[in-house]
């Protein structure tokens, strides 16, 4: 039996040539790591672009003589986003039949700042400049795992369920909110063609978080879900960033009414009381007449992005907040439950609870973008089956670029209000 030892790190040992049963935690060959990455071995490096953010937020005036009041914040986004591989494999340990698997995945930090800085004839942008969000977290390329036998089932019929390979998203940001994020992992080979960004329908990501995942109490999800379905898509002014009440739960009135639409003023810009007249203002105004395009669809800026470029391929990652547990935020912000959140007796905690994150869903999509052939130009043949997801497109010369559209949905004083970020950007040293 062969002893292979490495500095600092205990001894691991091997048959023969046979593989070692578990990840050894030392770093891996850069392209042994990008291979284990999978479809996110392309995020890896420096990315930076531009973007929009649309938040409803609470507006406190401390003023004795108001009451709740909501606050439509918009920004355009000057962004930096920052990956590194983590260089060897994460091992988690499974009981019983359940092999270990190896994670492998890249930390992140993203910069975000306000980019009101140059727009003529409207001078008086509070925000301008300023830093707006700050977030480290992690990206993980999941294996499947599963299917083995139920060590608590004598009968030796019942095997746990299969788990299917996931892409992970760990987000940490300082207003005291942890998140985790999943969705299926797309695989490592890029979808031909160019993108297309569905409107963003707040309703629908709600929607999506009750009925997809199972983590839910399941009559509590279903209900919800139901509720969120039958609600209407009302046409007209701001419908992507309408608001809605949180909704009933069937063990509440026999009958729960639908949510109610919120067809504030702040959703058409004509409408709207700006900044700085502060007792009755309702948005960080006055905007330009363009930015209502972005109130009505957000994901409009994505598809600006794109219209003069040739895409080769895409690959898209989805993700979402597969229950309220995986959402974690200091007392001050809330619980975020779906049996706190109703307007009752068990609601009450929630309903006099500051905004609080109710749940997430994002998108993003790596783009493979042809660009001129330039002098010097050298095409990369990757031959290997294993290496040819690490250069999709042989004898093209591309450019990768990075777009995301997410909404992060927030519960204050009994009404769900979407928070929308979009942006676009590209690697850079």
């Amino acid at each position: 039996m062969d002893t292979i030892d490495h500095p600092g790190i205990d001894s691991v040992k091997s048959i023969g040539e046979s593989t070692i049963p578990f990840a050894p935690r030392y770093p891996l060959l850069p392209i042994q790591d990008l291979v284990n990455l999978g479809p996110v071995a392309h995020l890896a490096g420096n990315w930076s672009g531009t973007g929009f953010n649309i938040i409803w937020r609470p507006d406190n005036t401390g003023d004795p003589g108001f009451k709740v009041r909501r606050f439509l914040q918009l920004n355009q986004t000057l962004e930096t986003l920052k990956f590194d591989t983590i260089a060897s494999a994460v091992p988690n340990r499974g009981l019983f039949k359940q092999s270990d698997i190896n994670i492998y995945g890249l930390n992140y930090l993203q910069k975000v700042k306000d980019n009101d800085v140059d727009l003529p004839g409207f001078p008086n942008f509070p925000n301008a400049g300023e830093d707006l969000h700050i977030e480290p977290g992690l990206f993980l390329n999941v294996p499947a795992s599963g299917g083995v036998e139920d060590p608590n089932d004598l009968t030796g019929n019942v095997t746990d369920p299969v788990i299917p390979a996931s892409i992970v998203r760990l987000a940490t940001i300082p207003h005291g909110v942890s998140v985790l994020l999943q969705g299926k992992a797309p695989g490592a080979t890029p979808v031909p063609g160019t993108p297309t960004f569905p409107p963003v329908y707040p309703i629908e990501a709600i929607t999506k978080a009750y009925k997809d995942y199972p983590d839910y109490d399941p009559v509590v999800g279903a209900d919800f879900a139901a509720q969120y379905q039958a609600f209407p898509q009302t046409a007209g002014l701001g419908v992507g960033i309408q608001p809605a009440n949180v909704p009933t739960l069937a063990a509440e009135p026999a009958t729960p009414a639908p949510p109610t639409f919120h067809g504030v003023p702040e959703n058409m810009i004509a409408n709207d009381i700006p900044y700085p007249n502060a007792k009755n203002a309702q948005s960080n105004g006055p905007f330009p007449a363009a930015w209502q395009a972005y109130l009505d669809d957000p994901n409009v800026l994505l598809r600006n992005a794109i219209e003069d470029q040739h895409i080769l391929g895409y690959i898209e990652i989805k993700l979402a907040t597969p229950s309220q547990a995986a959402i974690g935020q200091i007392p001050f912000l809330g619980i975020a439950d779906p049996a706190l959140e109703p307007n009752s007796n068990v609601g009450t905690r929630a309903s006099r609870s500051n905004a609080f994150v109710h749940s997430v869903t994002s998108t993003f999509w790596i783009e493979w973008v042809r660009v001129r052939r330039y002098p010097g130009f050298r095409p990369l043949e990757l031959r290997e089956p294993e290496l040819m997801p690490l250069n999709p497109f042989p004898g093209e010369p591309t450019v990768l670029q990075l777009q995301y559209t997410q909404t992060v949905i927030l519960n204050f004083n009994n009404v769900l209000w979407p928070h929308v970020s979009v942006a676009t950007l590209r690697q850079h040293f």
